[in-house]
């Protein structure tokens, strides 16, 4: 993705490294949104908007800011980093990069140096950052292991497995991977009269309380938090076309919803709500299942049904504490439409502090299980 000049004045250069007679540049990109660091995304097949410059503007309503990070080699964007943070405290300042970074390169070069530059952006402008690498890549989360990252010891803020259905298929085979309880429920829906839809920006407050009575059931807190911030996410992709609603009804009645939101050819069922009402009658799997049609005919090739699980630390090794995830009720629910689970990379941990890195390293690992950790991180973070 070029740069264009109209972009200096958003735009602070800030380092530079010399690969084989070419330069490898890296600027703070200030500019929120940034149109070109998100067309990047879009038109390269990274699937996270986790780490488009929409997602960082949307967040602002809850206090979040954002440090991005863009690499160019020949005129054109190879990767980059966008971290979210809030800044309780100037020496406290605690950052999340989620599915990143994003690194459009097979040169080593390339993919060395931007995580190094990843690591020095750290030192200087963090106390700590908590990273989870892009799915499948391997790569990216092995080489920061190399350079010193630690694996996380804060559970449930990286989730470590997610629900994925390949949409290379024609929608009867879609149909016929399903389990055969699925099919089945699916029709009675449609016999019941269940009718799927799409809804519009004017409806956000009644997918929010639809979301907040379902968190209500789960006993966790709605995330987003504020119908504020559901309408600027909102208002941001859909300039771009890359958000849409669903309900599921009966008669006027509106019993479920979901959000998807769209990055190049993937969709991710983002967030759902849903009254509890008429579960005999199976609203959500046709919900679901109009969404996946839906996707398949908008070009989609794939889409996540939502993450799940956590990766825990035990003596400073990482594990993923799924061995009961098959007898939760709402994975059973989303493998039935015949996707694979499939893994998320571990979170990684680093602190600027060097005697920090130490204690993560050698003694922290051993207090992973206790809840004080938590309290400390989520006191200066709150819901991601």
């Amino acid at each position: 993705m070029s740069i264009a000049g109209r972009c200096d004045n958003v735009r602070k250069k800030i380092g530079e490294i010399h690969l084989a007679g070419e330069s490898l540049t890296f600027w703070e990109s200030v500019s929120c949104p940034d149109p070109e660091w998100d067309n990047f995304l879009f038109s390269t097949g990274f699937e996270h908007f986790e780490q488009t410059s929409l997602w960082g503007e949307a967040k602002k309503p809850e206090g979040w800011k954002t440090g991005r990070i863009i690499a160019i080699r020949n005129n054109q964007i190879v990767g980059g980093f966008q971290i979210l943070y809030k800044e309780k405290l100037k020496f406290l300042k605690f950052g999340l990069l989620m599915k990143g970074p994003v690194i459009a390169s097979d040169d080593f070069i390339v993919m060395k140096s931007i995580l190094n530059y990843l690591k020095i952006f750290i030192r200087h402008k963090f106390f700590a950052v908590l990273v989870q690498a892009p799915d499948r890549e391997d790569r990216i989360t092995s080489e920061l292991r190399q350079i010193g990252f630690r694996p996380n010891f804060i559970k449930w803020i990286i989730k470590s497995a997610n629900v994925r259905i390949n949409l290379n298929l024609s929608e009867d085979q879609l149909f016929k991977k399903m389990k055969r309880q699925k099919r089945q429920n699916i029709q009675q829906a449609q016999n019941a009269g269940i009718v799927v839809r799409q809804g519009s920006r004017g409806e956000l407050g009644l997918f929010f309380k639809l979301m907040n009575t379902t968190c209500q059931r789960r006993g966790v807190r709605p995330n987003p938090s504020s119908l504020r911030t559901l309408e600027k996410i909102w208002d941001l992709f859909s300039i771009r076309g890359k958000i849409a609603l669903f309900f599921a009804r009966l008669n006027d009645i509106i019993i479920s919803a979901l959000i998807v939101i769209i990055m190049g050819e993937h969709v991710s069922l983002w967030k759902f709500g849903w009254s509890g009402e008429y579960p005999h009658l199976r609203p959500n799997e046709l919900l679901f299942w109009e969404i996946i049609k839906w996707a398949k005919s908008a070009g989609c090739i794939s889409a996540d049904l939502g993450p799940f699980g956590t990766y825990l630390l035990k003596r400073g090794k990482i594990y993923d504490a799924r061995e009961n995830y098959l007898e939760m009720q709402d994975v059973r629910f989303k493998t039935g439409f015949g996707g694979m689970i499939v893994n998320l990379q571990p979170g990684l941990i680093h602190f600027s502090n060097p005697l920090i890195n130490f204690l993560a390293r050698t003694i922290m690992p051993y207090l992973a299980n206790y809840s004080l950790t938590e309290k400390i991180f989520y006191k200066f973070i709150g819901s991601t």
